[in-house]
């Protein structure tokens, strides 16, 4: 039997199983996914809970959607697949309530959790709502908990609600009694000079406040990190953001000391380069070269084994380090969008009708115990996961 020492997990949402949220579909795509994720290799799934499509009118639940995931869960379980969930994605009628009245809102998400609970049970980790710092999430159209102001046509985020976020956290722990270790997770990124912005655009920062305010619920905290997509001129070895978070969990002063650190998210998108000045320009490229899906073979090729030696070699023993990628499949074909969301369409490792890209391959290789085999003889500056076993991956 494997240690747990190391997990590495794939984003799985099932609004790209079946965009209508067809349960026919649903169950028709379950024993599919698991055939990829075996194939694949990993050892656990993050999958969405979304509240609008469980709960579309205020207490009128879909209870065969909600048997569903509990059948989903389940299923992974019985094959070993450890669960990383998402407490996300709430309903029009309840952001009604977080912009009119947000202890409204707070209150339907405990009846959210508290439905939730008895019926899935224990969950390895429980992430409460997802990258609350990501202030261009308005870009997107996701819902935001901080504060917005209207300027023309642009909403403009002003200030956060750590309070609001501390009362999320509050009401899943109640819901959970401890069946589950509570995820927060934070938009990690290149912060802006201090002279420029400073205060919560600064992903350190805002987490000192939050964690400041509700630490004692927070048993993880996940990065979501992006090099060479979201950071555009950072290379995929390129993780000081990870070193600066385990440094500040060892001190034991701090209000971080003691927490998990895992990778929430992290991935590259295979999404063609663009112009920020029109489709013919080359200037104002997004992305300083080309990319394609054998960009984003290599970049998992270098980014995964030194992001795996780093874990194992960082993080303390026994505290289960977790690397999560984002994301398995690509969705369906969405209406036509700015380039830059459109970069959110091509993270999967597998295509829209159901083939593998080469990135799906490497990680593959990577993760089955085949990999080990093929490295024998190599030398350590081939090797980047040399100092890897078998046992440090986790069944």
């Amino acid at each position: 039997m494997a240690s747990d020492r190391l997990i590495v997990s794939v984003n799985l949402n099932p609004l790209r199983l079946a965009p209508s949220w067809c349960l026919t579909e649903l169950h028709a795509a379950l024993p599919v996914s698991l055939d990829w994720l075996v194939s694949l290799g990993v050892q656990g799934v993050r999958v969405d809970l979304n509240w609008s499509a469980l709960e579309p009118l205020p207490g009128r639940w879909n209870h065969d959607l909600l048997r569903w995931y509990a059948l989903l869960f389940d299923t992974l379980r019985m094959h070993h697949l450890k669960v990383f969930a998402l407490l996300y994605h709430p309903p029009a009628w309840a952001l009604q309530h977080l912009r009119s009245n947000p202890q409204n809102f707070v209150t339907a998400w405990g009846h959210y959790c508290q439905t939730l609970a008895p019926v899935l049970g224990h969950i390895d980790l429980l992430q409460v709502w997802n990258e609350p710092n990501n202030y261009l999430a308005l870009l997107k159209q996701d819902p935001v908990l901080f504060e917005t102001m209207r300027i023309g046509c642009w909403h403009w985020p002003l200030r956060p609600s750590y309070e609001l976020l501390a009362a999320l956290f509050a009401k899943a722990h109640g819901a959970w009694q401890g069946q589950a270790r509570l995820v927060y997770n934070v938009l990690t990124h290149p912060n802006v000079p201090q002279w420029f912005l400073d205060g919560w655009w600064n992903w350190e920062r805002f987490s000192e406040q939050f964690l400041q305010r509700a630490g004692h619920l927070v048993d993880v905290i996940a990065l979501d990190y992006y090099p060479e997509t979201w950071a555009p001129k950072l290379g995929p070895l390129d993780w000081a953001c990870l070193d600066r978070v385990l440094e500040r969990v060892a001190r034991p002063d701090s209000v971080w000391s003691g927490k998990q650190v895992v990778i929430g998210e992290t991935g590259y998108t295979s999404a063609a380069n663009f112009s920020w000045l029109g489709p013919t320009a080359r200037w104002g490229h997004f992305f300083p070269a080309e990319r394609d899906e054998t960009s984003m073979a290599r970049w998992y090729q270098q980014a995964l084994p030194h992001l795996l030696n780093r874990l194992a070699l960082r993080v303390p023993e026994g505290a289960k380090p977790w690397l999560n990628l984002y994301e398995l499949l690509d969705p369906p074909p969405q209406p036509e969008r700015h380039p830059v969301l459109r970069l959110e369409d091509h993270f999967g490792l597998v295509r829209r009708d159901g083939t593998v890209k080469p990135a799906f391959e490497v990680v593959q290789s990577l993760l089955r115990p085949a990999w080990q085999e093929r490295r024998v003889g190599r030398s350590p500056h081939q090797d980047p996961i040399r100092s890897l076993n078998a046992d440090t991956l986790a069944d």
